[in-house]
């Protein structure tokens, strides 16, 4: 409902928050599991290595806003034979130093 606003003002970054990943899946795998609806620009995966469960999480970016909706619409995902929880986000787009944050 906002968006329109918010891009009217800023530039935005699109993409997902991926949740319960399967621990052995890799930036690779996933961002190849997210290719089939998008642009993949970015791919991080964070893992915790002191958590008793064995699962990760990670973050997609995709080059449009629409992209990362098919995405998410897309599910339920299955990666890696898990079922992940995927959530929306929007940020405003930041300095190339973020680039680092991505890899």
């Amino acid at each position: 409902m906002f968006m329109a606003d918010l891009e009217k003002n800023y530039q935005l970054e699109h993409g997902l928050i991926v949740k319960q990943l399967n621990a052995f899946i890799n930036e690779g795998y996933m961002q190849a599991y997210f290719r089939d609806w998008g642009n993949v620009t970015g791919c991080k995966i964070l893992k915790n290595y002191e958590s008793e469960d064995s699962k990760a999480m990670g973050f997609v970016r995709f080059a449009t806003g629409e992209e990362a909706d098919k995405a998410e619409m897309a599910g339920p995902h299955f990666i890696g034979g898990d079922l992940a929880v995927v959530l929306r986000v929007v940020s405003k787009k930041v300095a190339l130093d973020s680039e680092r944050v991505w890899g």
